[in-house]
Parts: C-alpha cells; structure tokens; sequence
C-alpha cells in the first residue's frame, strides 16, 4: 500500500490482536487491488450503555484512484446481536472486498453490462428526523430520497452502508430516486 493504515479506538481499548488482524485483511484487499492510496479504520462503540443490538461498529474508508472511494460499515444491523469485535472487523472487510472487487472489474472492463438491471448505490447519509436520506451510485453521484421512496424496509430500519438498487426520478431536477429498495 502506497499510504500507511490508519487505526483509531473510539470508546474501544486498543488491541494488538484486532490491530494484527486489520493488517492481515488489509494485506488479503491488496492481493487483488495493490493501487489503494490511504485506509482509515474506525473502531468504536457508539452507544456504551446500549443493551439491544450490536455494541460495536468498524468503519473502513478506502481510496484507490482515480477518485474512487469505497466505505464500509459493519455492526449497525439490528440481526448482529452483541458480535464480538472481531467478527464486526470481518464482516467490515468482507463488504469492502466485494466493494473493491465490483471496482477493479469495472476498472477492467470486467464488468457485464445488463441493459434491464436496476443501478446499485450506496446509503451514505440519512436523517431520520426529517426521514431523508442519500444513496450514492458507483460513480460517486449523489441521489436524495425521502422515506415515501422507500419501498420493502421501514425507512428506520436503513442504515448508512447499506446498498440499494433504485429508480430514477428523470422529472426533477436534482439527481432524485423514484424508489429505493435495500438489497439483503
């Protein structure tokens, strides 16, 4: 890698065994991507006295030029039930391997183009206090939604990270999603 690992704890002590094992999947995401540029990890417990739900989150930002960058969250699904630490790292690094992957094929020309496939996007904000959000396409473009486009999931049940397919609402002038519709 061209740029060091970036570690930060928040509200996690820090640990050589979950720092060894970032190294380890860090070093498995360069086997087929030896381009990224920089990777910041975050650690953290959100919520100390939380009792339901996964106590844990791992956040990884990725950057691999040109300009692409790939996240992935792990332990905000509500089917995660209190993991420990190092399986939240695991799965955090599982969804940025398929991340990277779909990247360095695209990167190829690797890609099938399906003319009837709905497009893929990322959920990079949300507010549930005014029920909107954004998903964010593979080619770094922004597309707001609001709660009413939502359709299959309770618009509480979204969370950041998540990807979706969803149809564009051509009509408005902002980039606007017809409908979104989280993948499992």
């Amino acid at each position: 890698m061209q740029v060091p690992l970036e570690i930060a704890y928040h509200q996690v002590s820090k640990s050589e065994a979950i720092d060894a094992l970032i190294r380890e999947k860090m070093d498995h995401l360069e086997q087929f991507c030896d381009h990224i540029t920089s990777c910041a990890i975050v650690v953290e417990r959100p919520h100390l006295h939380e009792r339901s739900g996964n106590p844990f989150r791992v956040r990884l930002d990725l950057h691999v030029p040109p300009g692409h960058e790939i996240v992935a969250v792990a332990g905000q699904e509500h089917n995660e039930m209190h993991d420990e630490l190092q399986t939240v790292v695991i799965d955090a690094f599982d969804k940025a391997e398929r991340q990277l992957k779909e990247l360095t094929e695209r990167q190829r020309g690797e890609t099938k183009k399906h003319e009837d496939a709905a497009p893929v996007a990322v959920i990079s904000q949300l507010d549930l206090a005014t029920g909107r959000g954004t998903i964010t396409d593979l080619t770094g473009r922004d597309i707001y939604f609001d709660r009413s486009n939502v359709i299959g999931k309770e618009f509480e049940a979204l969370a950041v990270g998540m990807a979706a397919v969803y149809t564009e609402d051509a009509a408005e002038e902002e980039p606007r999603a017809k409908t979104v519709s989280v993948l499992a």
